[in-house]
């Protein structure tokens, strides 16, 4: 459901219980919403409406969520409700990073690079992000392989020991990175 679904065929708001700015808007953003039915009680004097608890996240043009929102509205039953399109895709209630990907990948078309990294976890992102300072792309692409194989995730490469680190084949700013931290200590 979206906005035009709820708050736009809305017979009453009745309540509005949590309200959360989770990134900032802009004046020309244009904010899309998505909502889902939480709780649902049938009008007892009309057939066709009743009360629902929905919760709703906002989204901006870029696909990031902006709001989030908890509410009771009086609305039209299910069957009176008109047909949406919407004018994104996706499960909006997964959190994970696509959209913020499609953005990325939609703001520079022709700059996308097929990169070993790329639409991986996190911390393979990191350590070629770590590698990246130091020296060239085409640099890194071995050597990152190679420590991402040895070290599949932080704690496997705080766990080795730095000799390992070393012998992976790796000279680059992990390396010097993980030498400066251990002299911290």
């Amino acid at each position: 459901m979206s906005v035009p679904d709820v708050s736009g065929s809305a017979i009453a708001n009745l309540e509005v219980e949590t309200l959360i700015h989770r990134n900032p808007t802009f004046h020309g953003d244009t904010i899309y919403a998505e909502t889902r039915v939480l709780e649902k009680t049938p009008s007892k004097s009309k057939d066709d409406r009743g009360i629902v608890t929905v919760e709703t996240k906002g989204f901006n043009q870029d696909g990031l969520e902006v709001c989030y929102f908890r509410r009771k509205v009086m609305v039209w039953k299910r069957e009176f409700a008109p047909e949406r399109q919407r004018p994104y895709s996706g499960d909006v209630w997964r959190n994970d990073h696509t959209a913020f990907r499609r953005v990325l990948r939609r703001s520079a078309p022709g700059l996308a690079r097929d990169l070993p990294w790329i639409d991986t976890d996190p911390w393979p992102v990191l350590v070629s992000e770590v590698m990246l300072q130091q020296t060239q792309t085409s640099r890194v692409i071995t050597p990152w392989t190679k420590f991402v194989e040895a070290f599949s995730t932080p704690t496997s490469c705080a766990d080795a020991p730095l000799s390992e680190c070393c012998d992976s084949g790796v000279d680059s700013a992990i390396t010097v990175g993980r030498k400066r931290s251990t002299t911290r200590r």
